[in-house]
């Protein structure tokens, strides 16, 4: 029950725990996949739950809240787990302490919805994505508002915390713009990187977006790739030029062909006319 929790701790802890959270991890990690040589990143974790989850497939998992006391927790569940492969660092998401492109993975979920101007937070999960390294985005979906959360706790049997908790969140994220793809492609195209996938979560109460630094090799190909369409271009507007051009001169011929072929005729004529009347006179 809600009056269980103690502290905001305890509530994002059991958030962690619930049946329709955990069921966004497990979408999560199949639509992503998780290689066991990854380094990942989990940006603004809260308690982590989730880190814990990708510390199962990943190689390493370091995880970031501004909370010390989020993380303290999360160290206590994952050593009683016997689970030594995370990192814990207390920071914030808009001023990183990590190094540029130190992570092929990175998370950052149900965060980026509660800033009204995404960018710069955006900015810095961008920064320390390695190139060919992947940035996923989860937050509100475009069903997301209390009535469809209720919906969906109905249609799922969802009880007590777990029906409170989804509504309280659905409430929470109806007080913010919902970030769509129209805007994760301009943030992509701003900060260097390449949208790739969107889909929808939890019957579409949630919505993770994919993007992707290109490696240098992509970044060559894609130039590449680019310059030859240029090329195309160029070449198909000149034969466009050249065959308008052909068009007018075939046109200009013609036209010249028709004038010059119709007073003969016309001259035959009068020659044929002005010989019969003496014809007709005899």
């Amino acid at each position: 029950m809600v009056s269980e929790i103690v502290d905001a701790v305890d509530f994002y802890d059991r958030l962690g725990r619930t049946q329709w959270y955990r069921s966004m991890f497990q979408s999560l990690v199949h639509w992503i996949g998780i290689h066991d040589r990854f380094q990942v990143l989990d940006a603004g974790c809260g308690v982590p739950r989730f880190a814990m989850y990708l510390a199962q497939r990943a190689n390493w998992v370091t995880v970031l809240d501004t909370s010390e006391y989020m993380l303290r927790r999360g160290r206590e569940i994952a050593e009683q787990y016997g689970m030594d492969n995370l990192t814990y660092v207390q920071g914030d998401i808009r001023r990183m302490p990590f190094e540029d492109a130190s992570f092929d993975l990175v998370f950052c979920v149900n965060v980026l919805f509660l800033f009204d101007k995404p960018d710069k937070p955006f900015a810095e999960l961008a920064r320390v994505l390695k190139p060919s390294g992947r940035l996923v985005v989860v937050g509100p979906g475009p069903e997301l508002n209390p009535w469809t959360s209720l919906k969906y706790a109905n249609r799922h049997k969802l009880w007590d915390f777990e029906r409170d908790s989804l509504v309280s969140w659905a409430t929470a994220a109806s007080r913010k713009r919902i970030q769509d793809q129209p805007l994760f492609e301009s943030l992509a195209a701003r900060h260097g990187l390449q949208f790739v996938d969107a889909q929808l979560l939890l019957d579409g109460l949630a919505a993770g977006f994919v993007m992707w630094r290109p490696g240098p090799k992509q970044r060559l190909r894609d130039a590449a790739v680019e310059k030859a369409l240029e090329e195309m271009a160029r070449k198909a507007a000149e034969e466009a030029v050249a065959n308008a051009a052909k068009a007018e001169a075939g046109e200009h011929d013609a036209s010249a062909g028709t004038s010059a072929s119709a007073d003969p005729a016309s001259d035959a004529s009068v020659s044929s006319g002005a010989g019969s009347a003496p014809s007709g006179d005899a």
